[in-house]
């Protein structure tokens, strides 16, 4: 992928964000940047997009080790917040489920349980106006808990299980509640990322690479998109955008039509 290939856009804030391959790969990935794919690159990149994240200020990460597939998660509270923007959000409520000493199955507000007890799950409920019944999730620790290759619960999970199980499931519910502004944001905790910085990347005149002109990615193969026809590229990625509900180049424009039996983009300019 030409290392010169840029997105702009604005983040939730206004503030204007430009990234590119080199920009993410030197500063933004958390693992082996070595490692990432150009497709792995062209999905961060439109994810921050669409979604107006600030990746320079910890609001998504791009996480790569070895050759397993790239997770792509939001930073701390980023769903909540969104969540929290909207007019119909009306209040939230997350626990902890705990198998209790006497043998009862017991919903909890917030992470406590006591050392003499079972951890068993986390619950979470949104609360939408207009709704008559809260957007509820319960999730199974066995199911989410981190490991290490070794099979060994990892750091965030061993120091605090309580905390990060409730946010597995209150992260699910906001999902759910609001998937227009939320859908395909996941958070660290249900990912296994880890621990991730909180530190935000201080943008300096290296961080910001001119390009001469717009670069737009196909994200279907992920290469530049060209002009077409009397399309110019910027032309091409607002049609096919607007037409397919993706960014294509002609080669996968004109695929997308015939899948879904419309005349092909030569015919469509014709």
């Amino acid at each position: 992928m030409e290392q010169r290939a840029v997105v702009n856009y604005q983040d939730i804030s206004g503030n204007d964000i430009s990234l590119t391959p080199g920009i993410i790969k030197k500063y933004l990935v958390n693992g082996d940047a070595t490692k990432v794919t150009d497709q792995e690159l062209v999905m961060f990149m439109e994810l921050c997009k669409h979604r107006k994240l600030n990746p320079f200020i910890r609001e998504g990460y791009l996480i790569k080790y070895g050759n397993q597939a790239a997770s792509m998660v939001v930073g701390k509270d980023v769903l909540l917040k969104r969540a929290q923007k909207d007019s119909t959000f009306a209040g939230m409520e997350a626990g902890t489920i705990v198998l209790a000493k006497d043998g009862t199955v017991q919903y909890r507000n917030g992470s406590f349980f006591l050392p003499n007890e079972q951890l068993v799950g986390g619950w979470a409920k949104v609360y939408v106006k207009g709704y008559t019944v809260p957007i509820s999730a319960e999730v199974n620790f066995d199911e989410y808990v981190g490991r290490k290759a070794n099979g060994e619960i990892n750091g965030q999970w061993a120091k605090m299980p309580g905390t990060m199980i409730r946010k597995v499931a209150l992260s699910q519910a906001l999902r759910e509640a609001f998937p227009e502004t939320l859908s395909q944001m996941y958070d660290s905790s249900e990912m296994n990322a880890g621990e991730l910085p909180e530190e935000p990347i201080q943008a300096t005149a290296e961080v910001v690479e001119p390009a001469e002109e717009q670069a737009y990615i196909c994200s279907e193969c992920g290469n530049e998109i060209q002009p077409f026809g009397n399309m110019t590229a910027e032309q091409l990625h607002n049609y096919t955008l607007k037409k397919y509900g993706q960014i294509l180049c002609s080669d996968c424009a004109t695929k997308a039509a015939e899948a879904a039996k419309r005349p092909s983009l030569y015919d469509q300019l014709a």
